[in-house]
């Protein structure tokens, strides 16, 4: 069936449903960003992937924004050049004999199709070339920018969005140092991987353990009860006839689980017991002097678990025994089965030098996992607005967590942290990956994944194949990513 079929046949139905149209398509290896190509008259589409769950889609007569105007500038697509692509894998220490190298291997056609649940190694981890184009966040102006080197590029593309309050362009100084700290945030990315597993190194020489029992899960002393008990039941439901709705009204009422809005779901995760170990290891790290990873692009105090050895017993089982059921009973639109993640810390605290607050945007995954485990606070709630691929909600959610309590919700729900005005607030985080279905679209550049290798503690969950190297893709063919789709590519 092809693209032109398909459009009349949205044409016939907006004519025989009231204006809304609602398409069912079959359409097997093909990527759900290459929908754009779809005139506007097609508002609704049910894709029915063979061999996997439905999932909807709104399509709102263009397509999906790289990031939502509402998260503060225009965002363009980037295409790379051969000549880019192969600096980029250089730069990061990635290209023939180097670290990250990822061989060709039957290994790699497995993984497309089974959860990988096991910590990740090097060959095996991957990048959407976008984590060194996008998404670089300016604090003092509150936007997500683009940059791939290019200075002239960059002053050209946001000339008319970088302005005051009084709609006046900023000062050439002022741009100038946007520019600065952007271009240095991409060094620091293409120098990443390298730098963590030198990190990594010295932590496991230097770095003795406070308390070594806190990295491998016991259930029954760091898992709550009504936790345990949450899981159990919708495990249940995977394998018996009684309804996963009646199950949740259940839950529900005996207090097990909440609902704040359809999607957002908070229920109690870890005892207290558990959330002293963790604080109390976490401050003796501190302590040590050791150098640690920023937790992502927009927090700047907290760990990242992996690198000081927390996935094998304590995070790898935490996910794919118990996270795993969860986000699919009460996120089943999101995910195909957790096979990745990227677990940590974020501190935010009213001092001086303190992360105070968290601007609007939505995280690198399928579902995130957000528990609190530790401080006393005033403010700092967590306010939800709608997915990014949906209108705004115009009353967000707000959530306040205690000790010990979670929020599940879908990575691309859009979320913000409110100033906190005293105290500090600690949080664990944890970012789920389904790669079956991130595969299809990077849900920070929407679009089809082309990758870069990468170690382990920068690894997105994306797998190879289906997703392709970008160094290899378009040095094969030599042309630019928007450029490379046929029909044969499409529909395989």
């Amino acid at each position: 069936m092809t693209l032109d079929i398909l459009a009349n046949l949205a044409y016939f139905c907006r004519g025989h449903t009231c204006g809304t149209s609602f398409l069912i398509c079959l359409i097997p290896k093909r990527s759900i960003y290459d929908l754009r190509f779809f005139p506007p008259a097609l508002m609704g589409i049910q894709v029915i992937y063979p061999f996997r769950q439905t999932h909807w889609f709104t399509w709102l007569e263009k397509p999906p924004p790289t990031r939502p105007a509402r998260l503060g500038g225009k965002c363009h697509g980037l295409s790379l050049t051969s000549r880019q692509r192969g600096q980029l894998a250089s730069d990061m220490g990635l290209t023939q004999g180097r670290t990250g190298e990822l061989p060709r291997s039957d290994a790699s056609v497995m993984a497309s199709s089974q959860p990988r649940k096991e910590e990740l190694s090097g060959s095996s981890a991957h990048m959407c070339e976008c984590r060194v184009t996008h998404n670089f966040f300016v604090r003092s102006v509150g936007m997500h920018f683009e940059y791939d080197g290019d200075d002239a590029e960059f002053r050209h593309r946001y000339a008319g969005q970088l302005v005051d309050g009084d709609g006046d362009a900023l000062s050439s100084l002022v741009v100038a140092g946007i520019l600065a700290e952007v271009r240095q945030q991409r060094a620091e990315r293409l120098q990443a991987p390298e730098e963590s597993l030198a990190r990594v190194q010295r932590i496991e020489e230097s770095y003795r353990r406070l308390h070594p029992e806190v990295y491998t899960i016991d259930p029954k002393a760091f898992l709550a009860e009504s936790f345990l008990e949450l899981v159990e039941v919708l495990r249940g439901c995977q394998t018996s006839l009684r309804g996963v709705s009646s199950s949740l009204e259940d839950l529900k009422s005996r207090g097990l689980l909440q609902e704040k809005r359809p999607g957002l779901w908070t229920f109690k995760v870890f005892t207290e017991a558990f959330c002293d170990l963790l604080e109390t290891e976490l401050a003796n790290f501190a302590a040590s002097g050791l150098p640690c990873t920023a937790p992502n692009t927009m927090n700047r105090h907290g760990v990242i678990l992996a690198e000081l050895g927390f996935y094998p017993g304590l995070l790898n089982p935490l996910v794919y025994e118990y996270v795993d059921v969860l986000a699919g009973q009460l996120l089943p639109d999101h995910t195909e089965g957790l096979d990745s993640y990227r677990a940590f810390t974020v501190l935010y605290d009213a001092a001086a030098d303190g992360d105070r607050d968290l601007a609007l945007h939505y995280d690198n995954a399928e579902v995130t996992l957000n528990v609190n485990i530790g401080g006393s606070w005033a403010g700092g709630q967590v306010a939800f607005y709608g997915l990014a691929t949906e209108e705004e909600s115009d009353t967000p959610a707000d959530i306040s967590l205690q000790r010990g309590h979670s929020v599940l919700h879908a990575g691309l729900d859009m979320h913000k942290a409110l100033p906190i005005t005293s105290g500090r607030r600690h949080n664990l985080v944890i970012w789920c990956r389904s790669s079956r279905v991130r595969n299809q679209l990077c849900p920070m550049c929407f679009r089809q994944p082309c990758v870069l290798p990468t170690c382990k503690y920068f690894d997105e969950g994306f797998t190879v194949p289906p997703c392709r190297l970008a160094c290899e893709k378009h040095s094969e063919t030599g042309c630019k990513p928007d450029s490379c789709h046929s029909d044969e590519d499409l529909y395989g």
